[in-house]
């Protein structure tokens, strides 16, 4: 399992529930929780912040994680990323799309390992995704 949040300094000690990007469809007045995804590249397409209002989108295709990113807002993805691996123990599934990708748990996490990334892009091709522009 993969943490979504790796935009900060890594603290291998542990991480904490908090309010800050949710799934989409979790909206507005979600609780505090630490999100989770099955694979490293789909955690690091959630792992810096974007709203589907702006245009960005993660989408599956042919298996493989693509990023959708609107042109005019490309520069965002040249930060440091940090993905956190941790336990799948006491997450649970969300029912969000896409399906089967989203997990949550409201407990601190002691991450197993962190793998740091110079750029949102290379976090998200490092691990088998793609980054297409539109």
């Amino acid at each position: 399992m993969h943490l979504y949040h790796g935009s900060s300094t890594p603290d291998l000690k542990v991480l904490e529930p908090r309010i800050r990007f949710t799934p989409g469809s979790m909206g507005k007045g979600a609780p505090e929780a630490i999100y989770a995804g099955d694979e490293p590249a789909y955690a690091a397409a959630h792992g810096f912040p974007w709203s589907s209002k702006e245009g960005f989108d993660v989408v599956y295709e042919n298996g493989k994680v693509v990023l959708l990113v609107p042109e005019a807002l490309k520069g965002r993805l040249l930060q440091p990323l940090f993905v956190y691996e941790v336990s799948g123990e006491g997450f649970e599934l969300l029912d969000t799309e896409p399906k089967g990708h989203n997990f949550w748990t409201h407990e601190k996490v002691v991450p197993v390992r962190c793998v740091a990334y110079a750029t949102v892009t290379a976090a998200i091709e490092k691990n088998e995704g793609s980054v297409r522009f539109i």
